[in-house]
């Protein structure tokens, strides 16, 4: 049997679907984080599915506690959006994690697959 997430890091677009096939997935500790990465920009589908993934999350893990946090992300300067997104991703390198790119759209995937290159895991 794997071991338990301490964390699950995703891309969120405009459908909840692969983030919830992903959240159920995965066995998640106590405790654990879920951190998803939305595009700064307001969209309402992108609100909805988050509100939807919420939703899911509260119904999955009503005996675990888990911590799931929205994280927006500036697109518009590719460097210093990775050097954010660095800064998320490096309260869990010493952490077990599994990160979820799909989803998400394609430049937040790639800002976030860089950042996590830029860490020693």
């Amino acid at each position: 049997m794997a071991e338990a997430l301490d964390a699950l890091i995703m891309t969120l677009g405009f459908e909840p679907g692969p983030l919830i096939r992903a959240t159920a997935s995965y066995d998640l500790k106590n405790g654990a984080s879920i951190i998803v990465f939305t595009p700064i920009f307001k969209d309402d589908r992108t609100e909805r599915a988050y509100l939807e993934l919420k939703k899911f999350c509260d119904i999955i893990f009503k005996d675990v506690q888990v911590n799931l946090q929205e994280v927006e992300v500036d697109l518009t300067n590719f460097i210093e959006a990775v050097k954010y997104v660095r800064t998320v991703l490096s309260k869990f390198t010493d952490k077990h994690v599994s990160i979820c790119l799909s989803g998400g759209m394609r430049a937040l995937c790639l800002v976030v697959y860089t950042a996590y290159l830029m860490l020693e895991w």
